[in-house]
């Protein structure tokens, strides 16, 4: 099972700790029947893209959430 959460419900989640970061990251960019056979050939629009581009949208539209937080004293 997969679950999806907003910025707003992981701040609720993790509401009794410190949120030290949180952003989106990672596209998937590879052909997917090439890459189960481990043959790495990126889709052709990635393929093109320029690397700053291609971070520029994780960075907007990524599929995971990255969270580090800490403990509250």
């Amino acid at each position: 099972m997969t679950y999806a959460y907003s910025f707003a419900e992981i701040r609720e989640l993790l509401r009794d700790f410190d949120i030290v970061d949180m952003r989106k990251d990672h596209i998937f960019p590879y052909v997917i029947d090439k890459y189960v056979r481990y043959q790495y050939q990126q889709v052709w629009y990635f393929r093109w893209m320029p690397t700053w581009l291609f971070r520029w949208l994780e960075r907007r539209l990524g599929w995971h959430t990255l969270v580090v937080t800490r403990a509250r004293a």
